[in-house]
């Protein structure tokens, strides 16, 4: 995992939102999603308006 990727997972953490995330990482939405796709499939459940992140601890 880099760096990037893992400051974009805690922005979206913070957002709850991919589209604000990628304004505030100055990208676009597309790349926030590619980014975090191994997240996604565990722990990440994308809505329509809101993203919600799921703990498995």
């Amino acid at each position: 995992m880099n760096l990037k990727r893992m400051k974009y997972f805690i922005d979206l953490v913070e957002c709850r939102n991919f589209t604000e995330t990628a304004k505030k990482n100055f990208v676009s939405q597309t790349t926030i999603s590619q980014q975090i796709i191994e997240y996604r499939i565990c722990c990440v459940h994308r809505y329509p308006k809101l993203v919600e992140i799921h703990s498995f601890i």
